[in-house]
């Protein structure tokens, strides 16, 4: 959360001379205090000085939302802290004097040392700010940096310790008044933030007052010290962030004091903003970047410290609002009146300065403390000789280069933002290589959004993390937390009924559903059907979104795992449909914006994404281009605080840059840290051509250099040639401690980033040595971290030239460390093994068996959900493994046991893309040798496997032979024994196909038994859903219908889209055979309405064949075959040779009645084709059945008597008594057509007497009516 330091007094006696000097306030003793936002007001004891104003509560829309939105839902409970009592108190080795103040943060404490009685200042950290491990370390890093920190006008710190789990730190206290109070001498002449200011001069009296020597020169000594103790602040890449009145103190010696900075700007806080969306600092003084929530450096503080030497010469703030809101707008947009508007008789030099401190743009500002320090000083003071010792006290600075060339991306983002807000968000695509300045574009879009009033919620994708759904569960996480907040009421609303689906998934929702889990994420299971996860994800994000405006962003999607790839197609077509379906009366306001590189790789990944979302209404494709030669030039200026640079420095680093961004930043940052460009007395320099035969070679000589030359003067002559420079990569390198450079072989070979917690597990160091290592690199710029402050990053350019410079033996044993402590981290956390990752480290290891293995468990969890396209590449890269030198598959049991797994998978794998030629195939040649070489059970896992494909591609006799055999084992061990159930179910499927309904009928209620009793759902519920398909198929409709709607109800329960889909469809069949036509084309429709929104084409394409034929049966032929025409068109995109089939049966029969002869009879012929291909007995008895319906009705018995002999044959094998009566039917129309009436309609007679289902009784009877016209 966002803290506010407030300064506490607390009476004291003091010495004549501190009474005089304090004139009319009483001594006070300060120490640094955190207070929330708007929680309770400033507490001061014995102190003449008011408080600052606190969080108004009158709030409004404006257009910096994130002050707006949310306050009142993040406003935080009262602090608690240890009790005060009577009894001696004691914080490890101190002893509790007196509590001064507490907040949100923390409490301090007045204490005494028990062995060296030394006094101090102590801030106890609360424990619900502390409550992961990663906030313990960022807290200790932080605060070993602001121990460097040594300077006479820095509150110093001590030491930090925990006591009973409760972090703190000692900090000295201080004797002194408020700067405002200091600089006015006891009258207050510096208006406060109560009352509205007036608008004109301020009378001659109180000008005369503002302006008197004795106050302006106390304006300049302590704006002096200010700026010098900012500099020693910025030293350390510490950026205070908060600078107010009441965190500047001066003492009785006259020694100003700067307190509350480092920790306090950054505990619970990963950017500008807050985790509620507060912005970190004080409104009334703001620098505009933090107002518009985007990076800031050091500049923000001069910034702010310009406020305030616009408050002490004019006597007033530059801006007035009744509300924090107002003063963070006018901090961003309003240009403040000019000091002499206030105080006339302003020294002209301080006027000057306010207005160069206080530019909107930072580039514009001053650059650094130490010039302003400069520049405070009266001319007469001033030399070139203490010029330069101040720059070089203060070191070199870089800054944040500003976003140039990217105008257009930047007025798109603001539209999108303003669409989102308005319900009419889009699908934005920013794209471009690598080092362009994509995340750069994508921080400043989300600072815009959050300034519009969005939720901005950002994840990534990790190029060495291919979990599924990976940078969507985090998404979701994130807003589930944000929803928490909300009503009770209103979050249970929003997660609606897709709660228990997404609770297994995501951490806050599962902690929320049971307070005592461990916040561990489990492997995300979506076997058979992802899609309904899809359907839960749409359903909670879409409520979100009607409720309040969201910018959902996902940074390197190219890295995305495929069923990602899918979900984001989802979820853009599901919002273009629901913002141009006019039906939909509350808005949904939703904006998704996705990063991608172009590489050939990246492209390729993306190529089918794109050609599927490009076209929806509201998709904006974004590519980047890099950029030209004068903007290359306006980065470098911008990163050196505006200096000229010479026409042939741009033109070598656009050159050896090729205009990016990534690469220009970096460029310039190397020579800078190098030492071969350097400032001197205000002026970049640049060393003369310095190449490895000068001499210069390392950072100790490049800054003793003085053959130097400003680089605006700089000539081609002047510089090396690109191989020469680039030495000075290398040497950037050199200027860091031994630890710091030995900790980055670590990070480098790591991965793309990774976190303090798990280089603590890796790297042979303390934790304090890694926190320094770490806390140097970060100083350095060497390292940068995440957004989300949670992990590290080094860059591409840098990974590379350290991994380059590694000895081979020492790259393996990092790597095998890597590896090792990541099967640690799955350990400790409880989460499941990271294969894929510990594969890859394992490899580079050395360690090729222990490689394989993993990679074979990171295959089969990939195809554990579905996720075929990356298990497929996993397997891939274990073949590679199997071939490399030094990996025998012959005698290594562990490698002999990994092959077949991996013949499995490849099995599973071709299984379920439908290439089950190819599966049979792969069987085939691995069959003869598993039988020597592996066991009866793994016989019987293979056997199953591809006795499955076999059926597919008609093989059923083999099918049914292994399918038989994995039933005659009697040992299977209890976690195999679902190996029998797939069995029975096979078995059912093989006696459906040759049509025996009763055997197959009775396999299925056998797998079904097994399956319930082993608690295996889901194939219990294949088992049933198949048993129901023979029940239907065969004519029991009744039975049917019972079991479908038992299987509907279950589906509905648990959210289950996509058997909710296929359950509606079979519900229409049952209601079609009962001949109740109309309930069946209401399921049918409804099918059809579920089934497009989910993508499910298949589903969508047998809907509406089914239609078709309802629409047939009710004489509407032409519409029919107008749907049934596109329902074949469907499923031959689908590539669904089975629906295709059943479709085809559908359109033979509507052709038929629309007398088109020839038609009919080339598709049936079609339908035979594929029934014997697919040994579909049933299938291909009903076509040839229908070809002699066809040539009945067009009187021609002697052609229709040519296919009774195939018919006769097929009816045998079938046990099916819908196929039976649609025999019995066709016999009676074939002797109609021969005029054979009596023997028809003895036929016809004897199925009217049997109970036979409505639709057949109906045809049965028609032809009965038939035969007895005259």
């Amino acid at each position: 959360m966002s803290l506010s330091a407030q300064s506490l007094s607390v009476s004291c006696s003091a010495a004549t001379k501190e009474k005089s000097f304090l004139k009319g306030g009483k001594a006070a003793i300060i120490a640094s205090l955190w207070f929330e936002v708007g929680s309770i007001p400033t507490l001061f004891l014995g102190a003449s000085s008011p408080g600052p104003s606190g969080l108004k509560s009158g709030l409004h829309s404006g257009v910096l939302g994130p002050v707006v939105r949310k306050l009142r839902l993040n406003r935080p409970t009262s602090a608690k802290g240890p009790a005060m009592s009577s009894n001696k108190h004691t914080i490890g080795a101190y002893e509790v004097m007196d509590e001064i103040g507490r907040g949100g943060m923390g409490v301090v404490y007045k204490v005494r040392h028990q062995k060296t009685g030394k006094i101090c200042a102590l801030k106890m950290v609360l424990p619900e700010n502390m409550r992961e491990e990663a906030d313990r370390l960022r807290f200790k890093r932080e605060f070993r940096a602001m121990q460097r920190v040594d300077h006479p006008n820095v509150v110093r710190v001590f030491e930090s310790g925990s006591d009973r789990n409760r972090p703190y730190f000692t900090m000295e206290l201080i004797q002194g008044i408020p700067l405002f109070q200091w600089l006015d001498g006891g009258e207050k002449l510096i208006k406060g933030s109560k009352g509205k200011l007036n608008e004109k001069p301020w009378p001659k009296e109180k000008a005369d007052k503002l302006n008197t020597p004795e106050r302006i020169e106390r304006i300049r000594a302590a704006f002096e010290q200010l700026s010098k103790a900012l500099t020693a602040i910025h030293r350390h890449r510490i950026v205070h962030r908060d600078l107010k009145p009441d965190n500047i103190f001066v003492t009785a010696r006259g020694e100003l004091k700067i307190m509350d900075f480092g920790i306090a700007k950054t505990l619970g806080n990963h950017t500008e903003f807050s985790s509620g969306r507060l912005l970190v600092g004080t409104y009334r003084y703001l620098a505009p970047e933090q107002a518009l929530g985007i990076r800031v450096d050091t500049r923000a503080d001069l910034y702010c410290m310009g406020v305030l030497l616009y408050e002490a010469v004019a006597g007033r703030h530059p801006f007035y609002s009744e509300t924090d809101v107002g003063y963070a707008f006018h901090h961003a947009r309003t240009i403040p009146q000019k000091v002499n508007a206030y105080n006339e008789e302003a020294p002209f030099d301080l006027a000057q300065l306010i207005e160069q401190l206080m530019n909107k743009e930072p580039t514009r500002r001053i650059a650094s403390a130490g010039e302003v320090a400069f520049l405070l000083r009266s001319p007469l003071e001033n030399t070139d000789a203490e010029m330069a010792q101040d720059h070089l006290d203060g070191g070199p600075i870089i800054f944040e280069p500003a976003l140039i060339g990217r105008d257009p991306e930047i007025r798109t983002f603001e539209g999108l933002c303003k669409k989102t807000v308005r319900g009419k968000g889009s699908v934005l695509w920013l794209s471009g290589q690598e080092n362009i300045g994509k995340s750069r574009i994508l921080e400043q879009a989300l600072a815009m959004g959050r300034s519009q009033n969005l939720d901005v919620i950002v994840s990534y994708c990790d190029p060495e993390d291919k979990s599924p759904f990976q940078p969507f569960v985090k998404i979701i996480d994130k807003m589930v937390r944000v929803a928490q907040n909300l009503p009770a009421t209103v979050f249970q609303q929003m997660i609606g009924k897709s709660r228990d689906i997404l609770a297994a998934h995501i951490p806050s929702l599962r902690k929320l559903n049971d307070p005592g889990a461990q916040h561990i994420m489990p492997a995300l299971n979506t076997q058979n059907d992802p899609k309904q996860f899809f359907q839960a994800v749409w359903s909670f994000v879409s409520r979100y979104a009607m409720s309040r405006p969201v910018l959902i962003a996902i940074d390197d999607f190219h890295f995305a795992d495929e069923l990602s790839i899918l979900l984001a197609e989802q979820l853009a077509k599901k919002m273009a449909r629901h913002q141009q379906d006019k039906k939909k009366s509350i808005p949904l306001q939703l904006g998704l914006l996705f990063t991608s590189d172009v590489d050939t790789e990246s492209t390729s990944r993306m190529r089918p994404l794109l050609e599927k979302i490009s076209h929806i209404h509201g998709f904006q494709p974004m590519p980047l281009r890099p950029l030209t030669q004068g903007q290359v030039g306006e980065v470098v200026a911008s990163m050196l605080g505006g200096a000229a640079v010479a026409q042939v420095i741009k033109e070598r680093i656009h050159k050896d840059t090729k205009g990016l961004p990534g690469l220009v930043e970096n460029q310039v940052r190397v020579w800078v840290d190098s030492g071969y460009l350097q400032r001197q007395k205000r002026v970049w320099v640049l060393s003369r051509q310095v190449s490895s035969e000068s001499g210069l070679t390392n950072l100790k000589s490049l800054k003793e250099a003085t053959n130097i030359i400003d680089i605006s003067q700089v000539t081609q002559a002047d510089l090396g040639d690109s191989e020469e420079l680039s030495v000075f990569a290398e040497i950037r390198l050199e200027g860091l401690s031994d630890v710091a450079r030995d900790l980055l072989p670590y990070i480098a070979l790591i991965g793309q980033r990774t976190s303090f917690l798990f280089l603590k597990r890796v790297v042979p160091f303390s934790e304090d040595m890694l926190l320094d290592a770490i806390n140097e690199l970060l100083e350095s710029q060497v390292l940068h971290e995440s957004r989300e402050r949670q992990d590290y990053l080094l860059p591409s350019s840098d990974r590379k030239l350290v991994s380059k410079n590694l000895e081979h033996g020492q790259k393996k044993r990092i790597h095998l460390l890597i590896a090792e402590a990541l099967k640690k981290q799955a350990q400790m956390s409880g989460e499941p093994l990271a294969h894929q990752r510990i594969a890859h480290h394992m490899l580079e290891a050395g360690y090729e068996t222990q490689a394989l293995i993993h990679w074979v468990h990171a295959a089969q969890k990939a195809l554990n959900n579905s996720a075929n396209e990356t298990a497929a590449e996993l397997i891939r890269n274990a073949h590679k493994v199997l071939k490399r030198k030094g990996v025998s598959a012959q005698t290594d049991p562990l490698v002999v046991r990994a092959e077949f797994e991996l013949t499995l998978m490849r099995l599973s794998a071709l299984n379920r893309i439908g290439n089950h030629d190819a599966c049979a195939e792969l069987a085939s040649r691995r069959r003869e040798n598993y039988k020597k070489k592996q066991n009866k059970i793994n016989l019987a896992r293979f056997n199953i496997q591809v006795a499955e494909s076999l059926v597919q591609v008609g093989k059923i006799e083999q099918a049914k032979n292994l399918a038989e055999k994995v039933l005659r084992l009697t040992k299977l061990p209890k976690d195999l024994l679902p190996l029998r159930g797939r069995a029975h179910r096979l078995l059912g499927q093989v006696y459906a196909l040759e049509g025996s309904y009763e055997k197959s009928t009775t396999s299925l209620k056998r797998a079904l038994w097994l399956c319930r009793n082993l608690n295996k759902h889901s194939e219990a519920e294949q088992a049933q859903s198949e048993l129901a398909d023979q029940h239907f198929w065969a004519g029991h409709v009744r039975e049917a219908h019972k079991d479908f709607t038992e299987l509907f109800n279950h589906a509905q329960q648990r959210h289950d889209s996509p058997n909710v889909i296929r359950y509606t469809y079979m519900l229409g069949e049952t209601a079609r055979a009962e001949n109740q036509l109309k309930k069946a084309e209401q399921f049918f429709r409804k099918s059809i309405a579920l089934a497009k929104p989910a993508g499910n084409q298949a589903a969508v394409g047998k809907g509406m064949a089914a239609l078709a034929l309802i629409k047939a049966i009710n004489q509407n032929p032409e519409e029919a075959i107008n749907i049934c025409r596109q329902s074949l068109k469907i499923l031959k995109e689908e590539q669904n040779k089975r629906n295709y089939a059943h479709a085809e049966l559908v359109l033979a029969r509507i052709q038929m009645d629309l007398g088109d002869k020839d038609g009919t009879d080339q598709t049936l012929r079609n339908v035979i084709a594929y029934a014997q291909e697919a040994k579909d007995t049933p299938m291909e008895l009903e076509a040839v059945l229908r070809r002699i319906l066809l040539h009945s009705q067009h009187k021609e018995p002697k052609t229709a008597e040519k296919h009774w002999a195939s018919a006769n044959s097929l009816a045998a094998q079938v046990d099916n008594q819908r196929l039976q009566l649609l025999t019995v039917y066709t016999k009676a129309q074939y002797l109609k057509a021969q005029n054979r009436h009596e023997q028809a309609e003895t036929m016809v007679i004897s199925a009217l007497n049997q109970p036979i289902p409505p639709l057949a009784r109906q045809m049965f009877t028609q032809l009965r009516s038939e035969l007895l016209a005259p």
